[in-house]
């Protein structure tokens, strides 16, 4: 599966996924909303989707120039992007701003065991 994001291609392997699912292990993307969304519609899974944002589209900027993995225009149409992909929030089960990675970490890290929590109360015994 994959979708072209920027101008680039990512994915990835769907019997890979498939494969880690039937042995019961639990698989994290990271992954934009057009991922998100083609991911929704294998049933089987049971997604846990976490929508994770800058607090604003300067942090977003200055996020992306530091980590110096982009071009100025690749910079830039990530920038003017940012309006339209925070409208896909409702898609999501969780938002979390991402304002400091360890709080960030910390918070998935809960939303994640208490889903998993969860899960195995609703399970008939």
């Amino acid at each position: 599966e994959y979708a072209k994001i920027f101008d680039n291609y990512y994915g990835t392997s769907k019997n890979f996924v498939n494969k880690l699912h039937q042995q019961k292990f639990d698989v994290v993307f990271d992954i934009d909303w057009q991922g998100t969304k083609k991911l929704s519609k294998f049933k089987n899974l049971k997604l846990i989707k976490i929508y994770l944002i800058a607090s604003n589209k300067e942090e977003l900027k200055k996020r992306l120039i530091t980590r110096n993995q982009n071009t100025a225009a690749e910079i830039e149409k990530r920038f003017n992007s940012f309006d339209d992909d925070i409208k896909h929030w409702k898609d999501y089960d969780y938002i979390i701003i991402n304002q400091n990675l360890d709080n960030c970490f910390k918070q998935i890290e809960n939303i994640i065991t208490q889903e998993k929590q969860s899960i195995s109360s609703q399970i008939i015994q």
